[in-house]
């Protein structure tokens, strides 16, 4: 009974962006998210998306890139309040035929190297 009020309440909610089912394993997406350091500064993530998984209150999107010669994976869990807004900056950059790319750990950095 609780879960279905939910579930309702998050059907109904303005922000678009949080629907996890707009964003597919393989595309290129960006985060924007308040980061609290020395005071409350906004950032941005861009990667590849290399997971997602879709549960009532914890949607998660499993994002790579590399950074300084440092592969970097970023956690994205949707409902959070610091995370600001998502979205696609490239449709599919690489042919996906598996629902985790967990395989690009074991490739060469190159392969999940992306620009923002």
């Amino acid at each position: 009974m609780l879960l279905k009020e939910i579930e309702n309440l998050l059907k109904n909610k303005k922000d678009s962006w949080r629907d996890i089912k707009k964003y597919n394993v393989g595309e290129i997406i960006e985060v924007k998210y308040q980061y609290a350091g020395l005071g409350l500064k906004i950032r941005k993530f861009v990667g590849i998306c290399i997971s997602k998984r879709n549960k009532i209150l914890m949607s998660t999107l499993k994002l790579r890139n590399v950074i300084n010669d440092k592969a970097i994976e970023f956690n994205v869990f949707l409902e959070k309040p610091k995370i600001l807004g998502v979205k696609k900056v490239e449709e599919k950059k690489m042919k996906v035929r598996k629902s985790k790319l967990y395989y690009l750990r074991e490739k060469p950095l190159s392969r999940s190297t992306f620009k923002g």
